[in-house]
């Protein structure tokens, strides 16, 4: 049994249910003095109303099946009915292709098969089809989002144990962990934690862990009194059936 077998098997024991274990893990180049989410592309991050296709771009001509670089994209995300939804997308290097499934969010992208050199060499962009908003961001030679983000399936519900945050050398910020509950009839934004970081990481076990319902909205941000400080944060969370 792997790791992830092992956790999966003690989440069970101790809730009760069966549960799969996430880590999710986001990084912002550039925080600055007004509040961005911790993700690749930085700045707000553009929460979707409505579902749609989405169309994937590469910045490379190597992004393409019988190319060097990536040639296939995992999206994950949720449906209009906010049920889990994945997507595998062949990329054709610069020319934009369309996937075939609507999404209503989009919390994780990765490369899952290449050519010669094993990973993208271009930047990835995914973005709803019809309103262009970006929802996930690849950065050349990363292979996958960086992106502290996720929201919590229908039928499903999360707890989140523990809280991570990293700031480099010289580097200083305020991050923020959010939830927002999208099945209530007035969703509103609650703000479970505010941590000041300098040139550390900091890590955080609740000691009472923060429970989301289904739809509900799970994101870090922060701000920086310095502009273009990079900031980093994890979360980890069990997702079980409610």
């Amino acid at each position: 049994m792997g790791l992830l077998g092992l956790w999966n098997g003690l989440i069970a024991q101790y809730f009760g249910v069966g549960g799969e274990a996430l880590y999710k893990f986001g990084r912002n180049p550039e925080v600055g003095a007004v509040e961005e989410v911790l993700w690749d592309l930085g700045g707000e991050y553009p929460w979707p109303t409505s579902a749609d296709t989405v169309t994937i771009q590469s910045t490379s001509v190597d992004d393409t099946v019988g190319g060097s670089g990536a040639t296939h994209i995992v999206i994950q995300g949720l449906d209009a009915d906010w049920n889990y939804l994945e997507e595998v997308v062949e990329l054709a290097g610069t020319t934009p292709v369309v996937g075939q499934r609507n999404f209503l969010r989009v919390f994780r992208a990765f490369n899952t098969a290449a050519g010669s050199l094993g990973i993208n060499q271009g930047d990835l962009t995914i973005k709803h089809t019809t309103s262009n908003d970006i929802l996930a961001f690849i950065t050349s030679t990363t292979g996958q989002t960086l992106m502290a983000v996720y929201t919590v399936p229908a039928g499903k519900k999360a707890i989140i144990k523990r809280v991570g945050i990293t700031a480099g050398q010289g580097k200083n910020g305020i991050v923020f962990f959010r939830t927002r509950d999208n099945s209530t009839d007035t969703p509103a934004t609650q703000l479970y934690g505010a941590v000041d970081v300098y040139q550390n990481q900091v890590v955080i076990d609740l000691a009472y862990p923060i429970e989301a319902p289904e739809k509900t909205d799970l994101w870090m941000s922060a701000t920086s009194e310095s502009a273009g400080t990079s900031l980093s944060g994890t979360f980890n969370l069990v997702v079980y059936d409610a």
